[in-house]
């Protein structure tokens, strides 16, 4: 009699376990001992959490091993014995979270903060929280967050309400959307949507989704804090694996956030009808309204030229600095050219006329001021390269997107000074705040590809000089030669053996 009432108490533990953790919860931490103690029921085995990333139509999977959930664990036999749910005392099951919804919600948002990691709370900055989204986020700025990371429309805040209660009510569970929030305003937010499948003995998927940070508090890791805490929760409630879109670009972020490519996958994305959140339903009285126009995915455009050369958009950037007047003298260059071409056409008369000197020596100081003025240039282009990261801000912010956006995808960063100084433009490299944030501003190496390119500049002037000298040493050789030859005749004359 005694071991049957064991069984029976054991086995409503075990039922509650398995119920709670079928859901996506994890157990309750009293019910740990008597599972552990039960015929080694519960095990280490690891199962892959994924993250898969995409580059247009195609994803590549990252996985991030995590425990086996519980439910997965629990023999089928022990289910055959299954006492009647309503007989479970309420007081055991974690607060707000049932498959029916049988205990009391007390908790403000969306979920409650037995989710929320510890470790990842204790690390932010000090009047920085991380927390549950709340209905009350709308005052706060939350759709402002998130219109850094693409279009969310002209929300009114009775269209926020029903939302929110659709997520808090028939989501029965399924929408972690947590937010960072500093002195009353959002400045991070991040989405796990929880999806339960048959597949895998009932096994449930999380999707992560809609990672923004504020414009003016990127560069603070608060993303990186955002993917750790939303895969707490993933492995909290018992996901086998995550997913996440990405940019092919950066697979080495989330490679350092302990993540591992697993495979691909291929997408198609519609572009009507276009969603409102409320014209558009599922057909069925619970679905899920549409809940981003058709062309979210699709809002991070590419530029038109990225496929196109770098110098076609760079180097004509870059030779803005003649049209500066500090940097480089585009009249001493003109003028430069046109004593070369002057100096080009003396040589036809000093060609012409062998014994004169004249035209060689005129050919000569005109080679001679060329190379003054060639080297005068080089000089004023050397002495910029050492100033070229102050004065690239001004050329920096006079392109077109386009032009900015090519060079953070060709130089592989974001915004100028950082990410977020001035703003990044969306692009395949800068796809989300949270990855540009991980990334370096493009002064560092805007201004390297600018000395490069001054360089060539200067070094060609101080080439052209050389040639130059060389040419005058040439021009002084034929000079004396001439010379010698004429005095040599003038002797031959005097002496009657000018026809010898």
């Amino acid at each position: 009699m005694r071991t049957a009432k064991i069984d029976a108490r054991l086995g409503a533990r075990l039922l509650v376990a398995a119920e709670t953790t079928s859901i996506g919860l994890s157990p309750p931490r009293v019910f740990n001992r008597d599972i552990l103690s039960y015929n080694g029921i519960v095990n280490n085995i690891n199962t892959p959490l994924r993250l898969n990333c995409h580059n247009h139509h195609r994803h590549s999977f990252i996985t991030h091993d995590f425990p086996k959930p519980l439910a997965a664990a629990i023999p089928n036999n022990i289910h055959g014995a299954r006492l009647p749910i309503n007989s479970i005392p309420k007081a055991r099951l974690p607060v707000g979270h049932s498959r029916n919804m049988l205990a009391t919600k007390n908790y403000k948002g969306l979920f409650s903060t037995e989710l929320i990691s510890p470790t990842i709370a204790a690390s932010l900055p000090e009047s920085y929280t991380i927390r549950a989204l709340e209905k009350g986020d709308f005052a706060r700025g939350f759709l402002d967050c998130l219109r850094v990371l693409t279009t969310v429309g002209d929300i009114t805040e009775e269209q926020w309400n029903e939302r929110y209660d659709w997520m808090n009510t028939q989501g029965n569970g399924g929408y972690f959307l947590l937010v960072i929030e500093d002195q009353g305003k959002i400045v991070g937010t991040g989405a796990l949507i929880v999806e339960r499948k048959f597949i895998h003995n009932l096994g449930l998927v999380g999707h992560i989704e809609d990672i923004a940070v504020a414009k003016d508090q990127q560069g603070k890791k608060l993303g990186l804090k955002i993917i750790q805490a939303l895969d707490f929760i993933a492995a909290k409630v018992g996901c086998y694996k995550s997913i996440l879109d990405c940019s092919e670009a950066n697979e080495g972020f989330y490679v350092k956030c302990g993540f591992k490519r697993a495979g691909l996958e291929m997408a198609h994305y519609y572009e009507d009808p276009k969603s409102n959140g409320t014209s558009h339903r599922l057909p069925h009285d619970h679905a899920r309204a549409h809940e981003a126009p058709a062309n979210t995915r699709n809002s991070r455009r590419e530029p038109l030229i990225g496929a196109m050369p770098l110098d076609r958009f760079v180097y004509p950037s870059i030779s803005t600095f003649a049209d500066c007047g500090s940097y480089v003298n585009t009249a001493a260059a003109i003028v430069n050219a046109i004593i070369m071409f002057v100096t080009f056409l003396t040589t036809i008369p000093a060609l012409l006329m062998p014994t004169s000197r004249m035209w060689l020596k005129l050919h000569g100081y005109l080679v001679f001021i060329c190379a003054m003025v060639s080297m005068v240039i080089g000089l004023v282009l050397w002495f910029d390269t050492l100033k070229t990261r102050s004065n690239l801000s001004t050329v920096w912010a006079a392109q077109p997107q386009e032009v900015q956006s090519l060079l953070q995808q060709k130089l592989h960063c974001c915004g100028y000074l950082s990410s977020s100084s001035p703003p990044f433009f969306t692009d395949s490299v800068c796809t989300n705040p949270l990855v540009a944030a991980q990334l370096s501003g493009c002064v560092g190496p805007f201004s390297t590809l600018a000395n490069n390119f001054l360089d060539l500049i200067f070094t060609a002037a101080f080439g052209v000089v050389g040639i130059d000298v060389a040419l005058i040493l040439c021009i002084a050789m034929l000079v004396k030669d001439r010379k010698e030859k004429a005095r040599y005749r003038h002797i031959d004359e005097k002496s009657g053996t000018a026809g010898f």
